[in-house]
């Protein structure tokens, strides 16, 4: 039988106050990222208005971010 291992911080959903905190940006900046940046991280939608971001998501948009130049 085959065990399956899986990374608990994969896992964790953050709010969106929790996603913005992460990022260290005001949440208009969030908001203003979420809308204009094609590789940002999709929300899960728990319910009509419980918007999650998983945490493994958010740490890899800022990873990626941080190995590409700023182009203004």
């Amino acid at each position: 039988m085959e065990t399956m291992e899986t990374d608990m911080t994969e896992l964790y959903l953050l709010t969106i106050s929790e996603a913005f905190a992460l990022m260290s940006c005001s949440r208009s900046a969030f908001f203003d990222l979420r809308q204009r940046d094609p590789e940002f991280p999709r929300e899960i939608r728990l319910t009509p208005r419980a918007v999650r971001y998983r945490n493994a998501d958010i740490i890899n948009y800022i990873e990626r971010r941080a190995e590409k130049p700023f182009t203004g």
